[in-house]
């Protein structure tokens, strides 16, 4: 449900209109929202003192709202994140043991974004440190980790940017057994649109 309730938004955000018009200046409230291809994603866990790991291509979202103090800077919460499906078959004593999952790995946290040039014609470079999230269904509780996203891009037109972001995290290690030690990685290339 809760990735249904994303989707929509950022179908609104891309169908809707700017309030504004023209090349405003980049200043004030900002909120925005973006789809992603990670052509490189990672995952690895230890499940049943297995190590499993999964390299593939992912689909993401990105959603942020913050505050650009200048044409600049702005500073945002920022949900970035990706999903694949995953399957695994692990020979443990007297069983075989098959799942089916879909992954999640996802960056939650504060992102500063700093530009060069004026509105519509802009680099920008991003940086945040947050939380890194991942969602197994088959462990009855996910430990939230630390987390690196990185980005830089292109704003080509008013309210529009296409950039490339690289994501780190891990989870603390742990010794629950209804816990899961993770790591997380991806590149992704994302377009964004946002409103200021």
């Amino acid at each position: 449900m809760k990735r249904k309730s994303i989707s929509i938004f950022i179908l609104l955000l891309f169908l809707g209109t700017s309030i504004k018009a023209g090349l405003d200046d980049r200043k004030g409230f900002v909120y925005g929202a973006g789809l992603d291809l990670a052509p490189y994603a990672k995952f690895s866990t230890i499940f049943a003192e297995v190590e499993l790991e999964k390299k593939t291509t992912a689909f993401g979202f990105q959603i942020f709202a913050g505050y650009a103090w200048n044409k600049s800077n702005m500073l945002v919460l920022e949900l970035h994140g990706t999903s694949f499906k995953e399957k695994y078959e692990l020979n443990e004593p007297y069983k075989i043991v098959k799942f089916d999952r879909t992954v999640f790995q996802d960056y939650f946290g504060p992102m500063w974004y700093h530009y060069f040039g004026v509105p519509g014609k802009a680099f920008f470079t991003a940086l945040g440190a947050g939380t890194a999230m991942s969602e197994n269904p088959l462990k009855d509780f996910n430990p939230d980790g630390f987390g690196v996203l990185v980005g830089a891009g292109v704003e080509f037109i008013a309210h529009w940017q296409a950039g490339i972001y690289f994501f780190k995290g891990r989870s603390p290690g742990t010794t629950n057994p209804d816990t899961e030690e993770y790591d997380l990685s991806y590149i992704s290339l994302c377009i964004t649109r946002f409103e200021y």
